[in-house]
C-alpha cells in the first residue's frame, strides 16, 4: 500500500491523487477531520478497496439537493465535515427533523446556512432570528419567509449589518424600506437600493443620492428602468458604473458604451454579461487587462473559437476559465497535457472532456 496511488479529500473538500506514504508529511493538504495519520491512511485504504464514495459522488456532495435525505438525524450528527453539514443546511427539501437538528448545530456557519434556507419552518426561523451569533441572525433577516413582525423588530437592531439584512429581504414591506432608506448606515441604504421589490419612486429618489454606496446599489437593481440605467451609466464615479455594468437588464447601446469604459473593472462587468453580443465578446477578448479577458472566457455565451484563442496564450491560462461548457473536446484534450495541476483538475471537471483525456488524467499520465 505504501506506493499505491489513492484519492484523498483535501481541506477544501476537493479530491486529489496522493500516495499513502505522504500522509501526514509536511505540505500534505489532506482533510483535517481525521484524528491521526492512521485514520487518514485507513480512509484511503477503504477508498482503494471501493468502500468509500466515488470521486463523482464526493465532488457533488456540496451542491447536491438529495444526498442528505437518506441520512437519519443520528447519522447527520456524526458527519464531522463542516462543509457537508453546511451543504445539507442549504438543501430546500430537507425534512423538518433534519432542519431541527441543523438549527441546533454547534457550528455557527451551519446555523447561518439553515437560517438562510427559504423552506425553513417559521418557528425555527424565529428561533434563529434570536441566535447569539450575529451572522446567524443576519441570515434569518435575509430569509424571504421571515414574518413582517420579525422584520420590523430586526430593522430596529443596533447592529447595522442586521438592518442591512432586513433592507435586502424581498419580503420587507415598502413602508419599512422607505424608513430604512434614511438609515444612518450606508450599507443599510445600499441594501434598500438593491432590493428587487423597491417601489419605482423610491428607486428614482435613491438614484439622486450623493452616497456612492446607494447609487451603486441602485445601479445593480434588476428592476431599474432604462432612463435611470442610462443616467447611472454616465456617472462620474467608476464604482457606480461598475454596478451598471453588472445589471442583467443592460440594453445593447449601453453595453457598447461601457465596453469602451476607461475603468477595467467596468469592462470586466460588461464581459460577464450573458447577453453580450459576439462582436463585443471578441473585442473584450483582446482587452489589455487580463481580468477582463478572464471574464470573457468564463462567459457562457463565448464561442469555442474565442475560447481557443484565449487559452492558446499562456498569459490567459487560468484554471477558473476551463469549466466553460463551450470548450471543445479537442481544446480540452490539449489543456489536459499542461504541466499545471489546477488546470488538470479543471479539465477533469469539464463535462466535455473526452474519455481518453479523462483516463490519462486519472492515471497521472
Amino acid at each position: 500500500m505504501a506506493n499505491k496511488r489513492v484519492r484523498a479529500l483535501t481541506v477544501d473538500g476537493e479530491l486529489t491523487w496522493c500516495t499513502a506514504e505522504v500522509v501526514g508529511t509536511k505540505g500534505c493538504n489532506h482533510i483535517g477531520h481525521y484524528k491521526n495519520e492512521q485514520e487518514q491512511l485507513a480512509a484511503q485504504e477503504k477508498f482503494a478497496r471501493g468502500e468509500l464514495k466515488t470521486e463523482a459522488e464526493l465532488s457533488s456532495m456540496r451542491d447536491s439537493q438529495s444526498w442528505n435525505l437518506t441520512k437519519t438525524e443520528e447519522e447527520l450528527l456524526t458527519v464531522s465535515v463542516d462543509w457537508l453539514r453546511r451543504g445539507a443546511a442549504r438543501n430546500p427539501n430537507l425534512p423538518v427533523p433534519l432542519f431541527e437538528t441543523l438549527a441546533r448545530d454547534e457550528n455557527e456557519d451551519v446555523r447561518t446556512s439553515v437560517a438562510s434556507n427559504p423552506n425553513l419552518p417559521v418557528p425555527l426561523l424565529e428561533t434563529l432570528a434570536r441566535d447569539e451569533n450575529e451572522d446567524v441572525r443576519r441570515g434569518a433577516a435575509r430569509n424571504p419567509n421571515l414574518p413582517v413582525p420579525l422584520l420590523e423588530k430586526l430593522a430596529r437592531d443596533e447592529n447595522g449589518f442586521m438592518r442591512a439584512g432586513v433592507a435586502e429581504n424581498p419580503n420587507t414591506p415598502a413602508p419599512l424600506l422607505e424608513k430604512l432608506a434614511r438609515d444612518e448606515d450606508g450599507w443599510v441604504r445600499r441594501g434598500v437600493a438593491e432590493n428587487p421589490n423597491l417601489p419605482a419612486p423610491l428607486l428614482e429618489e435613491l438614484a439622486r443620492y450623493k452616497d456612492l454606496f446607494v447609487r451603486r446599489g441602485v445601479a445593480s437593481n434588476p428592476n431599474l428602468p432604462a432612463p435611470l440605467l442610462e443616467k447611472l451609466a454616465r456617472d462620474e464615479h467608476d464604482y457606480v458604473r461598475r454596478g451598471v455594468a453588472s445589471n442583467p437588464n443592460l440594453p445593447a447601446p449601453l453595453l457598447e458604451t461601457l465596453a469602451r469604459d476607461k475603468d477595467w473593472e467596468v469592462r470586466a462587468g460588461v464581459a460577464r454579461n450573458p447577453n453580450l453580443p459576439a462582436h463585443l465578446l471578441e473585442k473584450l477578448a483582446r482587452d489589455e487587462h487580463g481580468y477582463v479577458r478572464c471574464r470573457v472566457a468564463r462567459n457562457p455565451s463565448t464561442s469555442a473559437s474565442i475560447l481557443k484563442k484565449l487559452l492558446s496564450d499562456p498569459a490567459n491560462l487560468d484554471a477558473s476559465l476551463i469549466p466553460n461548457a463551450n470548450l471543445s473536446p479537442d481544446t480540452l484534450r490539449e489543456l489536459a497535457k499542461f504541466d499545471n495541476q489546477e488546470v488538470k483538475e479543471a479539465v477533469r471537471k469539464n463535462p466535455n472532456t473526452p474519455a481518453a483525456a479523462m483516463f490519462d488524467l486519472e492515471m497521472g499520465l
